[in-house]
């Protein structure tokens, strides 16, 4: 595993234990709370994040344009909170849901 030096899991001084799982291409895939609460994440073929799966059932997903940046989050609603760039690729608006 090239990212082998990615933590498994760490404990804190209270035994409170948490655990990850990787890919290969040393992305989160999972990550397991010191409650048990297990939180899935899904990539892009570029390695962007782009959906959130919590373990009560509550998802968030992320969109990107061709240049990588992100242009919106979908909240375990459904409510759309958009974002815009100027040609230079700075971030010009963040359209919150109404």
């Amino acid at each position: 595993n090239p990212h082998s030096d990615l933590p498994c899991a760490t404990e804190d001084a209270t035994g409170s234990r948490k655990t990850m799982t990787w890919s290969r291409y040393g992305q989160l895939l999972s990550f397991t709370d010191c409650s048990g609460y297990v939180t899935r994440y899904d990539h892009d073929r570029f390695g962007q994040v782009t959906a959130v799966h919590r373990e009560e059932g509550l998802s968030q997903y992320h969109a990107y344009d061709s240049r990588g940046q992100l242009t919106a989050v979908k909240d375990t609603q459904g409510h759309e909170t958009r974002y815009e760039y100027n040609i230079a690729g700075d971030l010009t608006a963040v359209i919150a849901p109404d």
